[in-house]
């Protein structure tokens, strides 16, 4: 893995609880952050509807949401009005988190193959989401 964190735009979409996604527009950062092509990723979501997330890698780390992640994730999620996912690459292998809202933390989704640039997945079912009560169930 490089030493500089990559990110990846998600297009894609669902079916249930499974997700296909195709990351695209590679982009590479320094050590600690990245920067990508937000204003193609605003008229992508606008044009097609199709942003279902982002991928990006913790070089020499967890595959886990750092705090800024965690923030740049729900100002997203806000700004869509839409569940996106978060995949991360670290040391411990791709690990994915679908953040459902803006309030509450992400879901770990525990099912995930990436085929290159082809990444498929499967969601956990959320009960009551309308009601802000977020359950997983398996």
């Amino acid at each position: 893995m490089k030493q500089n964190e990559q990110c990846w735009i998600l297009t894609g979409g669902y079916h249930k609880r499974l997700f296909w996604a195709y990351a695209s527009h590679r982009s590479e950062g320094h050590p600690g952050g990245v920067h990508f092509p937000y204003q193609w990723v605003m008229k992508r979501e606008e044009k097609y509807g199709n942003i279902i997330g982002f991928k990006h890698t913790h070089p020499g780390m967890n595959g886990s949401p750092s705090i800024v992640d965690d923030s740049t994730m729900k100002q997203w999620v806000f700004s869509f009005g839409k569940p996106l996912l978060c995949l991360i690459e670290g040391i411990d292998g791709l690990n994915a988190y679908l953040y459902y809202d803006d309030e509450n933390e992400p879901i770990k989704v525990n099912v995930i193959k990436s085929f290159g640039q082809l990444i498929v997945g499967i969601t956990p079912k959320i009960k009551d989401a309308a009601n802000g009560n977020q359950q997983v169930s398996s």
